[in-house]
């Protein structure tokens, strides 16, 4: 559904953002983004065989991100205060009209 689901997290632990999804299946696909920035931080498109995590625009992920290649879920290791924010997932699946939407909103203290 749709809504906001808060994570508090304490600087230097990590965090799984959890798609909800039990399998992903073959033509899915799953972008994360962060803070609204067009640019992924981490992509699954198992068609075209892409499975990613990015640094972000400014490099401030470095290799802290995680995928599950199985659920899509997002991991953040070693997280930060610069890491705070909100965290979208995109689920696309073709032959459904619907993007599943995910959001996280993350507060490191």
């Amino acid at each position: 559904g749709t809504g906001v689901k808060s994570v508090s997290v304490l600087v230097g632990d990590s965090v799984t953002l959890n798609s909800n999804i039990t399998e992903i299946q073959r033509d899915d696909v799953i972008r994360w983004r962060f803070e609204h920035q067009q640019t992924s931080v981490a992509e699954i498109n198992r068609k075209v065989g892409i499975f990613s995590t990015y640094d972000g625009a400014d490099g401030r992920f470095g290799d802290r991100l995680q995928l599950d290649c199985f659920t899509g879920s997002l991991t953040i290791r070693d997280i930060g205060t610069r890491h705070s924010g909100l965290y979208e997932a995109d689920i696309g699946r073709p032959g459904s009209k619907h993007t599943i939407q995910k959001t996280f909103s993350v507060t490191v203290s």
